[in-house]
């Protein structure tokens, strides 16, 4: 009898272990607590199930579209961007990161959404399964990215759709060694409205980024603008104190423009890594 008290005591504590290691999804929001992402590793012992991937993106339909990427910046990230389609469901986009350039449209026949998808209630939800997951490490931490964009629904259900450059980003680690779901059936079929849940991910909320758009207007009048003017301010006036004071400020707002540059290229992990930063910075010291 003791024997039998042990042993049922026994599967019934490797029943909770079981249970509370394939507890839920891990979940995360950025700091207005709107637009949200969600995933969940299935823990299926079948081969098929091994390397597969579950992700929920959700955000109001004020959005006009909202994105999530693989890896620490755009360049190389597989990217998974929803928008409405016009008819109540949403159209899931799965694009490769270029730098700082639209992601282009890279068909990729091993994603597909699932069962909870949709536009209700004022939310647009994408629900996706990802089935021979390449690129992330799904039974340890990885890197990921994610931005928004706020405007008028898209209404198409092209996939390659083109569309305007995000209003915000962020960017986060995620341990998905802790979001092990038991089985391989989808895990937000019933989900509702996502909210940060669980301490696997770490990020800062993110927000508003317009560096990359402030750089390209001040290095526009810089070098359209204020060099030429500057160049011709000596012929036609023939004051050299007014020419040589227009160029220094010229010279100040290129510096300016530098340093907004650097530092989107380093928000976006592109410092060196795009031509456009590099060529850029070539140009730059050419002048300085």
């Amino acid at each position: 009898m003791m024997f039998v008290t042990h042993t049922t005591l026994a599967f019934a504590l490797w029943t909770l272990f079981i249970v509370t290691t394939y507890a839920s999804a891990i979940s995360y929001c950025d700091a207005s607590g709107k637009v949200c992402y969600s995933w969940a590793v299935p823990a299926s012992p079948k081969a098929s199930a091994a390397s597969s991937l579950y992700l929920r993106l959700e955000a109001p339909t004020d959005y006009q579209w909202i994105a999530l990427g693989t890896g620490s910046r755009m360049s190389g990230s597989t990217m998974f961007v929803i928008y409405q389609d016009g008819s109540g469901n949403v159209t899931l986009s799965t694009r490769e990161g270029h730098g700082h350039d639209m992601p282009m449209y890279n068909r990729m026949a091993n994603v597909k959404l699932v069962e909870g998808s949709g536009v209700s209630n004022k939310t647009m939800v994408a629900n996706i399964y990802w089935s021979d997951v390449s690129g992330v490490d799904l039974k340890g931490s990885d890197h990921w990215i994610s931005a928004w964009k706020k405007g008028s629904s898209l209404h198409t259900k092209d996939a390659s759709a083109d569309f305007d450059e995000h209003d915000g980003t962020d960017s986060f680690s995620v341990a998905l060694n802790k979001a092990s779901v038991d089985g391989n059936s989808n895990p937000f079929k019933n989900s509702s409205n996502t909210e940060n849940n669980n301490s696997a991910v770490s990020g800062s909320g993110g927000g508003e980024d317009h560096t990359g758009s402030i750089h390209g207007v001040i290095m526009a009048v810089v070098f359209l603008l204020g060099f030429p003017i500057g160049s011709v301010l000596m012929p036609l006036l023939g004051k050299w104190l007014i020419h040589a004071t227009w160029q220094m400020v010229a010279f100040a707002g290129m510096w300016i423009g530098f340093g907004v540059g650097k530092v989107a290229a380093d928000r976006g992990g592109d410092w060196f890594h795009e031509p456009h930063v590099v060529l850029g910075t070539i140009r730059f010291g050419d002048d300085a």
